[in-house]
């Protein structure tokens, strides 16, 4: 598991605007991937057709109630967490809830998620993603875990001129973490997750 760092960890970016229908906060970049200047809707609508989703079910992992704050990732960035899994059983796909900039993010989000020293691997483009909804990732290889299993996971945006973020909430449980790789821990925060299990 990650071990925790102290609290005076910078997120990579102002929030401005609102979250269509919700009322949250609408990430905002910096400089040429700054999407944030213009207030624009968020629009649920992808601009590529998203992958096929396996069959099965998705078990969203809890967050703790408060505000949600981004976590931005340009080319060449992670983020790294840890997930409890609630159930037993074979992990078919991983979802994440993504601020897409008004659908303007642009590149791949890589996946590598872990149980123990048993790793898959996955990637997704961001042309499927829909503005701060969830976005899915199915890795090339299901894995197999058991309840309450630890899972370390990374989230690497390869490529793509327009950054992406990743919304992150307050803690239902001190084990499901979220920080940056090879960097500090967000305290208290953790991302909004979700684990699709085969049937």
């Amino acid at each position: 598991m990650l071990s925790k760092f102290g609290v005076n960890i910078a997120l990579a970016v102002a929030v401005a605007g609102t979250l269509a229908g919700c009322g949250k906060a609408e990430p905002q970049g910096s400089g040429k991937n700054d999407p944030g200047q213009q207030a624009v809707a968020s629009i649920a609508i992808p601009r590529s057709a998203p992958n096929p989703v396996p069959a099965g079910r998705t078990i969203a992992l809890p967050v703790g109630d408060g505000a949600n704050s981004p976590l931005v990732l340009d080319a060449g960035h992670s983020v790294v967490g840890v997930a409890i899994a609630p159930v037993a059983g074979k992990i078919v796909a991983f979802d994440v809830q993504l601020g897409t900039f008004a659908n303007t993010s642009t590149g791949l989000l890589k996946l590598e998620l872990c149980d123990a020293g048993n790793c898959v691997t996955g990637d997704a483009d961001l042309l499927t993603s829909m503005d701060n909804h969830m976005f899915l990732i199915v890795p090339t290889e299901s894995i197999n875990v058991a309840a309450g299993d630890s899972l370390r996971f990374s989230l690497t945006k390869e490529g793509g001129k327009v950054a992406v973020a990743v919304w992150t909430y307050p803690q239902a449980s001190s084990e499901q973490q979220i920080g940056i790789k090879d960097g500090q821990l967000l305290t208290g925060r953790t991302a909004k997750l979700g684990l699709r299990f085969s049937l």
